[in-house]
């Protein structure tokens, strides 16, 4: 049984853009368009295109009260600036690293907006952002990995 919580919000959140820009790839729509809100503690929600995509968004149908596929199978929080880009922590169910860190980094992985910047591949994109301190979420990003007891990410995970 799926766990899931049903907003009681009567109103659209007007701080909620959609800003179509087909023409760009990823990457160059987050540097366009993410602005201020492209930074540590940020979320970033992806709709993949594969199979393992489409099998999570249709799983996700069931925790909605219109029984539509999501239009996310990932997400990510944005970590720290790099050079170029920006590095991102997450679960993934396709790492690019493979599996072999599942148990000693309680199943996170580290990756970057490069990743994500082909939009046929990764054809949904938004950028959430939060007032948060990104050097706590950093922190608490860290304890999470060390510490299973917290949070089993790769019990979660493994189902899949």
């Amino acid at each position: 049984m799926i766990r899931f919580r049903i907003s009681t919000a009567v109103e659209v959140n007007p701080e909620l853009k959609e800003i179509p820009d087909t023409q760009l790839s990823n990457l160059e729509w987050l540097q366009k368009h993410g602005g201020e809100y492209l930074r540590e503690g940020s979320l970033l929600l992806l709709g993949g295109s594969s199979i393992v995509d489409f099998r999570v968004r249709v799983a996700q149908s069931h925790a909605r009260s219109d029984m539509r596929p999501s239009l996310w199978s990932h997400v990510a929080i944005v970590a720290e600036r790099q050079r170029r880009t920006w590095t991102l922590s997450e679960v993934s169910l396709r790492p690019p690293q493979g599996f072999d860190d599942v148990p000693s980094r309680n199943a996170r992985q580290d990756n970057t907006l490069d990743y994500y910047a082909d939009p046929q591949l990764w054809g949904n994109i938004a950028l959430l952002s939060f007032p948060v301190d990104g050097k706590e979420v950093s922190q608490g990003i860290q304890r999470l990995s060390r510490d299973r007891g917290i949070l089993d990410l790769g019990e979660l995970s493994i189902p899949w």
